[in-house]
């Protein structure tokens, strides 16, 4: 069983994720006039060897995949990571703010 951030992948993620490794030989990710690489390039054009989920983490569908670079996959799951912290963090300090509101619970 494949796990990725606490999530388990479904049992043929190894397929699922050549398959897109295939349609995706090249990064899809990259940062454009926020990341400069060390070449000076703005975006990735690096080998995916890895595949991010573009939106729902429990969609498995081609749609909803991409591949990705290792330091543009980390980059992004870095970046998730730093909003959902934020995210955590303005619910403890405004509770009330957002128990009623939809989208932040």
């Amino acid at each position: 069983m494949w796990e990725t951030a606490g999530r388990k992948l479904p049992d043929n993620w190894a397929s699922i994720r050549d398959t897109i490794l295939a349609r995706d030989p090249r990064c899809r990710l990259g940062y454009p006039d926020v990341w400069v690489t060390a070449k000076g390039m703005t975006a990735c054009s690096g080998r995916a060897t890895e595949v991010d989920h573009i939106g729902d983490p429990n969609d498995h569908t081609p749609a909803n995949l991409r591949g990705a670079c290792k330091p543009c996959h980390r980059r992004r799951t870095e970046q998730q990571a730093k909003d959902a912290a934020k995210v955590q963090q303005s619910k403890s300090v405004h509770p009330a703010a957002h128990a009623t509101h939809p989208a932040l619970r």
